[in-house]
Parts: C-alpha cells; sequence; structure tokens
C-alpha cells in the first residue's frame, strides 16, 4: 500500500514537471493537393460532411514561416464527424488539416 502511494506521487511530480514544462511544437504531416476542390470534394464525398463554418486563419509552417489561408469545417452531424481543410488563397493548395470525431455542442 505504501509502494503503491509512494509511486502515485512520484508519477503525480512527474505529471506536474510536464504540465509546466515549456510547449513543445508539433509537427503534422497534412493531405494536400494543389487540383481545386479535390480536397473538399473528398470530405464531402467519402466522409459525407457539410460546410459548417468558414474563416480566415495564418498557420506557421515548419520552417517558422507563416501562411494566411482559409480554413473550412465540415462537420457529419449524424456521425459526429469533422473534418477541417485549409487553402492557400494564392496558389489553391487545398490541405486536410485536422478531422476527428465525436464532435458535439458545448454546453455553458
Amino acid at each position: 500500500m505504501l509502494k503503491t502511494l509512494a509511486l502515485t506521487f512520484f508519477l503525480g511530480l512527474g505529471f506536474v514537471n510536464i504540465a509546466y514544462a515549456d510547449p513543445l511544437p508539433i509537427a503534422t504531416a497534412q493531405m494536400c493537393d494543389t487540383e481545386p476542390g479535390k480536397v473538399i470534394s473528398m470530405v464531402q464525398d467519402k466522409y459525407g460532411e457539410q460546410p459548417f463554418l468558414s474563416g480566415n486563419t495564418v498557420v506557421q509552417n515548419l520552417r517558422g514561416g507563416w501562411m494566411k489561408g482559409e480554413i473550412l469545417m465540415f462537420i457529419h452531424p449524424d456521425k459526429q464527424t469533422f473534418s477541417i481543410v485549409i487553402t492557400d488563397p494564392v496558389t489553391g493548395l487545398e490541405c486536410l488539416w485536422l478531422a476527428g470525431d465525436d464532435v458535439q455542442p458545448v454546453y455553458r
């Protein structure tokens, strides 16, 4: 019992240190295409998601540069899935930036 309590305490200290550490950059890979509408069509046709919101964003690339883009969020209200597509308005490059499930409204 005492060993378990001590182990839990020391593990907890480790989590506290992690929680207050400097944030680490997260590098992710996105599926992108230069053909206009191809990524958006895939999200709508393959996953049945519909446009939910749009806006402008700024994202940082792995080299540290910043890129302005247009963001579209798609959802499937019955399956509770979502996808976020970012488009570069200059080149037309579309990237599936983020996708997931169990999306639901926030009630506060």
